[in-house]
């Protein structure tokens, strides 16, 4: 069932009451004039396919729709117009050569000439591009990375503003030129596209996450004309001119985001994550050093410190202090709620790679290349390299009742129970354990290996279970307390949620802005709301 949210615009004052479905028609076509025009096109179709659009492709390649023809363009943007319902965003971009014959702009597609005498053989005026989008949606946005893309008097200018118009809806065009101009490529593809591709990746996103048209089309007219100011724009002796743009009303193209940003944050990576027991605080670790804390509420900074190297792992106590391991072996620890430094006067030898908490909080556990360590923070002596439990390498942690689950560069996965000292090895991988979650309880637990790919299992039952979806390595997990939802998070900036009783997908997040590899994940303690860090040093708080 999709959710429909209502929004009022507050420049516009317009109703938008969310698309249903988010279509696009996405047209490259090949030629001398635009050497990257379908490159360009895939890219825009992956921008839109990520964030969230049903995307039609019309280019030369595998898995296009139709050819980039006269004939294939107008059937295939006929047949998607079609399928939209009045609610759904209906969006076009089109790359190819332009050009003006008959006062009017023309795409010239696979089967189009130009002839010697200004005119257009088989190409598509845009007017009748316009006219084939006429159909149920009333909220229009075409794309158009083409030249000489003036206006002028084409009639299907006007039908387009009016048919959205009169039906309360919006129309807007952006093209990447004006009437005696041309869209320019720079060394990695066209200009306007690479403006545009990031703006609709987030760059261009109001403060809610939502990217509307109007933000978008300052921001591409904002970076084609810083590009004009480069060195490469100034070495090409650019003519490309501030873009076109017509809009009838604002355009929401991506929803707002349902989810609370964390501000200020350190810029650096995010390296991990940890609440407060009551839930009213969350701190995160940085590989700039940074240790932060922040109102869960608001995702406003409550302190901040930066006590040394680069963060390698965050642990909080039931007692609410977070302490914090460096790259360069330091411990250091702080009250959560207000930032007040804590005294720890242990070290171990070696940096340590991941820290938790013993049960009772008078006791940290520490994995290190030389293995695992148990170290008092209330006997432990000035220096104290604490209690080596277990001389194997060991990478990553997990905290569960009575004991820790731990993963080794040897890829073994062990349970350690601590009022017995009683361990078991429960799986072993092909390679060291990059990343391990497990519930309070310790019997569902999510691991990751060096392929990068999530296992998931129940130690009730002996066989682990993939956890499908992910396109690109896995090097986040997290599982809440009573073990019922697993997150996973992968180096293309997405977010998988999975049932915790059997590793059904249920969800999949990504957060606005350019991809960046998720590098933290930390569930509340009610298991509402789960942190997502990654490697921009971005911080977002998405309930479940």
């Amino acid at each position: 069932m999709t959710r429909r949210r209502l929004v009022r615009d507050a420049r516009t004052g317009r109703r938008d009451d969310g698309p249903a479905i988010r279509r696009a028609v996405v047209i490259g076509v090949p030629g001398d004039e635009v050497p990257h025009a379908v490159d360009d096109a895939r890219a825009v179709a992956a921008v839109l396919r990520a964030r969230g659009y049903v995307v039609t492709t019309v280019d030369d390649r595998r898995g296009s729709a139709a050819p980039p023809t006269r004939a294939g363009v107008l059937t295939a943007v006929r047949q998607v117009a079609a399928a939209c319902a009045d609610d759904d965003v209906l969006v076009l971009y089109a790359c190819c050569h332009g050009v003006r014959a008959r006062g009017r702009p023309w795409l010239l597609l696979a089967d189009s000439q130009y002839t010697d005498d200004g005119r257009v053989v088989g190409g598509l005026a845009l007017s009748d591009l316009l006219d084939a989008l006429r159909r149920r949606a009333r909220r229009v946005a075409v794309f158009l990375e083409a030249c000489q893309i003036g206006l002028g008097l084409d009639p299907g200018i006007g039908r387009a503003l009016r048919h959205c118009g009169a039906r309360g809806g919006s129309f807007a065009l952006l093209a990447g030129s004006t009437t005696g101009s041309q869209s320019l490529d720079g060394s990695d593809g066209a200009v306007f596209t690479r403006c545009l591709r990031d703006g609709l990746s987030g760059g261009a996103a109001d403060p809610d996450g939502a990217v509307r048209m109007s933000a978008l089309a300052r921001y591409v007219q904002a970076g084609v004309a810083a590009w004009n100011r480069s060195p490469e724009g100034e070495l090409v002796d650019s003519s490309q001119r501030p873009i076109l743009r017509l809009e009838l009303a604002d355009l929401t193209l991506v929803p707002a985001t349902d989810h609370v940003a964390l501000a200020p944050t350190p810029g650096a990576a995010i390296t991990s994550a940890t609440w407060s027991a009551s839930g009213h605080r969350v701190a995160i670790g940085a590989a700039d050093g940074t240790v932060a804390a922040y109102d869960p509420r608001a995702g406003s900074s409550v302190w901040a410190a930066r006590p040394g190297a680069a963060v390698n792992a965050l642990a909080a106590s039931i007692a609410d202090v977070v302490v914090s391991v460096a790259a360069d072996g330091g411990l250091a620890a702080w009250r959560l709620a207000d930032g007040e430094p804590m005294p720890l006067v242990g070290r171990p030898p070696t940096p340590s790679r991941a820290v938790v908490w013993s049960d009772s909080g008078t006791a940290l556990v520490l994995a290190g290349a030389d293995g695992l360590r148990l170290l008092s923070v209330r006997d432990a002596a000035l220096g104290d390299p604490g209690q080596l439990v277990a001389p194997s390498p060991v990478r990553v942690l997990a905290a569960i009742r009575g004991g820790v689950i731990t993963g080794g560069d040897d890829g073994e996965v062990r349970l350690w129970l601590g009022a017995t000292g009683a361990t078991a090895s429960v799986l072993r991988l092909p390679g060291p354990v990059h990343a391990l979650a497990a519930s309070t309880d310790g019997l569902r637990v999510v691991v990751v290996g060096a392929r990068g790919a999530p296992r998931w299992w129940d130690l009730r039952h002996p066989r682990p279970r993939a956890l499908a979806g992910h396109r690109a390595p896995v090097r986040s997990v997290a599982v809440t307390a009573d073990g019922a939802w697993v997150a996973t998070g992968d180096d293309a900036g997405v977010v998988h949620l999975f049932d915790g009783a059997t590793g059904a997908p249920t969800r999949r997040w990504r957060g606005p802005g350019p991809a960046a590899a998720i590098t933290a994940l930390a569930f509340a303690p009610d298991g509402a709301t789960l942190l997502v860090g990654d490697a921009a040093g971005r911080g977002r708080l998405v309930p479940r």
